[in-house]
């Protein structure tokens, strides 16, 4: 049976849930600025003036969700966890309310169609039966 020893302190850094969720936190940071960094460069007239404000902005937040995230858990013992423990909950309410604003909501609605696609195969047509 697994056994987490969670002290006053929290759980030790090397500790699983503590590891992976810091090297998600640090593949998040190199992440969004190596977007960033490729937006920055690229060719303006492949851009879309209106989307990339949200794109930059989508970066931003993912960004500093996963900054104020490794903040912290590098700062978990002090005196500004509260504080910090707001600012990350704020950020990851400002990305989630954002989401459906973005190119990500493609994927919701993928997958509804999908969903669509696979009721109406399972009904069976009048004329012709089920396929």
């Amino acid at each position: 049976m697994l056994r987490i020893d969670v002290r006053r302190d929290g759980l030790p850094l090397r500790a699983a849930p503590v590891a992976l969720g810091a090297s998600g936190g640090f593949g998040l940071i190199v992440g969004p600025l190596g977007l960033l960094w490729l937006k920055a460069r690229r060719d303006p007239a492949l851009a879309s003036p209106p989307q990339t404000g949200m794109d930059v902005a989508f970066a931003v937040l993912l960004l500093l969700t996963s900054f104020t995230g490794l903040l912290l858990l590098a700062l978990r013992n002090t005196a500004a966890m509260g504080t910090l423990l707001a600012m990350h909950l704020g950020t990851v309410m400002a990305l989630f309310l954002t989401l459906p604003y973005g190119k990500f909501v493609h994927a919701v609605y993928r997958y509804a169609a999908l969903v669509r696609h696979h009721l109406e195969r399972k009904r069976p047509l009048p004329e012709i039966g089920y396929e």
